[in-house]
């Protein structure tokens, strides 16, 4: 077993305050020592700010953000990555992000269909150039 080592470090009142709040919901952290080592390899291991591990980085709307961090201060999450981790492979499995793929496809096609329309009505077949007629979008 690899012998550990003793590392201080300095935290505002403030802060410790809240990590204590925290680790008074959250048991399973144990001790302050505890819950800043999980935090560390958790941030070494998910990345921070909003980016995953790729380094894209991930912009929520303000409601969405502001629920996962209601979320995390009341003890459903662990942290903000974790939130996003768990919603996000919840929708995979419930097949949410399949739905809204398959929206995005069925808008975009019919997007090329209305400019397809729009070519063969308004543009005549070996024509440089376009000569309105009139048409009705469906």
């Amino acid at each position: 077993m690899d012998k550990e080592e003793k590392v201080t470090i300095r935290i505002s009142e403030m802060d410790l305050l809240e990590i204590d709040q925290f680790l008074e919901k959250n048991v399973e952290y144990g001790s302050r020592s505890e819950f800043i080592r999980k935090a560390v390899f958790e941030f070494m291991t998910r990345g921070s700010n909003g980016r995953m591990s790729d380094g894209t980085e991930i912009k929520l709307d303000g409601s969405t953000e502001d629920t996962l961090h209601k979320a995390v201060d009341r003890g459903f999450f662990t942290s903000i990555s974790e939130a996003i981790s768990i919603v996000l492979n919840a929708a995979n499995s419930e097949g949410v992000i399949n739905d809204i793929i398959t929206r995005k496809i069925e808008k975009k096609k019919a997007s090329e269909d209305l400019f397809e329309e729009y070519d063969r009505r308004v543009k005549p077949a070996n024509s440089s150039s376009y000569e309105p007629k009139s048409w009705k979008v469906r």
